[in-house]
């Protein structure tokens, strides 16, 4: 049987935005041939459909469900090629004896024509957003564990909570299920709700933890985005001068900070993944929008855009590029450079080393003078912003404080020496920032958490709109490269070695 060819869709204009919805035909058999229907709806109709979120995971083994022609066409049946990901999510979705209706990326968006996908990217947040239900979907099906707790354990492990595109998809839905397999669907709020229990009942939950789950960190990631995303457009949940403040103050920095524990095949994802959030289409960093109708702010004629236009013809590095300057811009200060997070072969690279690498922070790793709650006091000289941005070039005024005598990896006798100087602020442990970090002295006798690229003989800088010191490598003259921020710096009896 041929394959499936996609029939362009209709220019997107203001107020008339199409997309593809998938019609799937019921079968009261789980082993009989997947059969549906594509085809082409407009938003502001408000059609109905239901989205699905879900792992691509390996898309090298295809399926090929049969995609039947609509009725005023008289063309034979095709097949679409799909990932074994999508193929049983939509086994698990089809019912015995009623046809269902489904929004999934990767069938209902060309994956070979980069324009449809910039252009369907920039509005996949009234996609999601214009319905109340979405289906989320186990990948590993095949080996599910029915055990009480070792199915906990297998769902906090589960890929998705760490896929890009999954948390915008969840934070705009209002009412998203979780299924694994043929089984029946879970809220997944109430597995949000398990988790906030865990945490609010610290002997019981820390057992939980210890017995089964282990690692929590991308479930409780999701979690609060899914609670900012539900804060800042969810009618009902906030509203009036609540809603402004929490607009206000949530910068579009903040959900990339936050988005940074996340995975993405393609690395613009990281940024193209929280267009759908209000966040991006404010000018100001701590600005508010014109609107508090989510779906004004998104129309053609408004003067709200977002901070990028999605746009898959783009090259990593020039989009990486273009979202520092706008950051820097919407700041007016040196926020954005604590989330610069370099492996060896990027500090070497042709992008600018202030440019944070949104896909090189591992999931652990904790940026630092980001979070203003956190960091509140700026350094400030003449009040006014000193920085300034050309193309590659950084300038800001600043002063070398030191420079790096030696750098030590982390032992658990380090730790425990270390235990003292490491104080909670704002309910986080200093410990928290170890993640892709070493213990750095230096000649004077200071002790600081830095990079852990940081090498002998790298300075230590303090800078004007920053809010915290930062090693730099010096390369000629005034110039220097960005190794990254650092955390507390201690004086200590320190002897060279």
């Amino acid at each position: 049987m041929a394959p499936y060819v996609y029939t362009p869709l209709p220019q997107t204009k203001p107020d008339n935005h199409f997309i593809r919805v998938l019609d799937l035909l019921p079968s009261p058999s789980q082993t009989d041939v997947l059969k549906a229907r594509l085809r082409t709806v407009r938003l502001e109709d408000k059609p109905e459909y239901e989205c699905l979120s879900y792992c691509w995971g390996n898309t090298s083994e295809k399926h090929e469900p049969r995609v039947l022609p609509n009725e005023e066409h008289s063309a034979e049946p095709r097949n679409l090629s799909i990932g074994k990901s999508l193929y049983h999510a939509l086994l698990a979705l089809r019912h015995p004896t009623e046809q269902k209706t489904v929004w999934a990326d990767a069938a209902c968006i060309n994956q070979t024509d980069d324009v449809e996908r910039s252009n369907k990217v920039a509005y996949m947040g009234p996609i999601y957003w214009n319905k109340a239900r979405t289906n989320l979907t186990r990948t590993d099906i095949d080996n599910f564990d029915t055990e009480s707790w070792n199915a906990v354990a297998e769902l906090y492990a589960n890929p998705w909570f760490r896929r890009f595109w999954a948390q915008q998809e969840i934070g705009l839905s209002r009412k998203p299920f979780f299924y694994r397999g043929t089984a029946g669907p879970i809220r997944l709020l109430d597995v949000f709700g398990f988790d906030i229990w865990m945490d609010h009942n610290n002997d019981a939950g820390d057992r939980i933890k210890d017995l089964f789950i282990k690692d929590a960190t991308a479930v409780k990631n999701t979690r609060n985005l899914c609670l900012d995303y539900g804060q800042a457009t969810h009618p009902g949940w906030l509203q009036g001068e609540d809603l402004k403040s929490h607009i206000r103050n949530t910068p579009f920095l903040l959900l990339l900070k936050n988005g940074l524990h996340c995975q993405a095949t393609d690395p613009r994802d990281h940024v193209y993944g929280f267009l759908g959030h209000p966040s991006s289409m404010k000018q100001h960093a701590y600005g508010d929008l014109g609107s508090e109708d989510y779906m004004l702010n998104y129309r053609e004629d408004t003067n709200h855009h977002p901070i990028v236009v999605a746009d898959y013809t783009k090259p990593v590095d020039e989009v990486f590029l273009e979202v520092a300057w706008k950051l820097l811009h919407q700041h007016q200060d040196l926020r954005p450079l604590g989330i610069v997070c370099h492996i060896e072969d990027s500090l070497r690279s042709n992008l600018p080393s202030w440019v944070p690498r949104w896909n090189d922070a591992g999931e652990h790793f904790c940026p630092i003078g980001v979070t203003p709650t956190l960091f509140g006091t700026k350094i400030e000289y003449l009040h006014q912003s000193q920085l300034r941005v050309a193309h590659h070039e950084l300038s800001v005024v600043g002063a070398i404080v030191a420079a790096v005598w030696e750098s030590t990896a982390w032992t658990e006798s380090l730790i425990r020496e270390s235990a003292s100087k490491f104080a909670y602020r704002g309910g986080h442990c200093a410990f928290g920032y170890r993640a892709q970090r070493l213990v750095c002295y230096t000649e004077c006798g200071l002790q600081c958490l830095a990079p852990d690229i940081t090498r002998t003989g790298d300075k230590l800088a303090i800078f004007a709109d920053g809010f915290t010191p930062f090693v730099v490598l010096h390369v000629q003259g005034s110039a220097y490269k960005l190794v990254g921020a650092v955390y507390g710096v201690w004086l200590v009896r320190w002897e060279a070695r």
